[in-house]
C-alpha cells in the first residue's frame, strides 16, 4: 500500500521542522490547511523536488551545481577514496553529494543477497559510509520508496526537471545511462541544458564521459 504523506511525515523525512515544511509548501503554492490533511501525489512530488533544491544548497557561491551519484559508481572500487577526497571541498562550499533514495534501496538489496559475498560486503560498507557522510553534512538522500524501482528513471526525471536552471553533474559507471543523459543535453529543443557526466577510476578520480551521438 502506498504511504500517504502529511506535513508531519515529510518533516521526519526531510529532517526539518514541520513549520519549515509548511513554509516550503506555501512557497510552492501548496495549501497548508487543514494542517493534518493528506497531500496529493502531485503535491508530495512538488515538495520533494523543492526540498531537493533546498538540500542541495545550490546558489551562486557553488556555481549553481548539483552533484549526483548512482549505484554503479558507489559500488566501484574508487568510491570510498572519492568520498574521502571530495568531502573537504563539499564541506567548504556547503554543497552536498545527492544520492536518490532508490539508490540506497539498491545498495541495501545487494548487501542482503548471498550470491556474491564480495559485492554484498562492498554494498554494506558503502551503506555505512553514506550514513557517516550524511551525518557530516556531505551527503543528502533524495526521495522515498514512491520513486519507483529503477534509479535510472529517477536520474532521467532529475535531469529533465533541473537541467534548465542548474548545472547537473552525474557520476555513473553505467555507459548507457551516461549516454542517455548526454543525449538530453544535445537535443535541439533544449540546447541550454547543462549536464556533465563523469565516471570514477580506481584512484577515486573523476573522468569525463563524452557523448557518442
Amino acid at each position: 500500500m502506498e504511504r500517504r504523506c502529511t506535513f508531519a511525515s515529510l518533516s521526519r523525512d526531510f529532517e526539518m521542522p514541520a513549520k519549515e515544511v509548511r513554509r516550503l509548501a506555501s512557497e510552492c503554492g501548496i495549501p497548508i490547511r487543514p494542517r493534518g490533511r493528506f497531500l496529493t501525489d502531485t503535491e508530495r512530488d512538488r515538495l520533494y523536488d523543492a526540498w531537493l533544491a533546498l538540500s542541495a544548497n545550490v546558489d551562486d557561491s557553488v556555481n549553481g551545481k548539483m552533484f549526483l551519484i548512482d549505484t554503479s559508481s558507489l559500488l566501484h572500487p574508487g568510491a570510498e577514496i572519492f568520498l574521502k577526497n571530495s568531502s573537504p571541498e563539499l564541506l567548504r562550499t556547503g554543497q552536498k553529494l545527492i544520492i536518490p533514495f532508490v539508490v540506497v534501496m539498491e545498495l541495501n538489496k545487494k548487501a542482503l543477497q548471498n550470491q556474491n559475498e564480495s559485492l554484498a560486503k562492498r554494498a554494506g560498507n558503502m551503506l555505512s559510509a553514506i550514513l557517516s557522510y550524511k551525518d557530516m553534512g556531505v551527503i543528502a538522500v533524495y526521495g522515498d520508496d514512491n520513486d519507483g524501482t529503477f534509479a535510472d528513471n529517477v536520474f532521467h526525471k532529475i535531469a529533465a526537471m533541473f537541467a534548465l536552471q542548474r548545472e547537473l553533474v552525474f557520476i555513473t559507471q553505467d555507459y548507457e545511462l551516461a549516454q542517455d543523459l548526454l543525449t538530453m543535453l544535445h537535443m535541439d529543443s533544449v540546447r541550454h541544458r547543462k549536464i556533465t557526466v563523469y565516471k570514477l577510476d580506481t584512484q577515486g578520480q573523476l573522468n569525463l564521459v563524452s557523448w557518442k551521438g
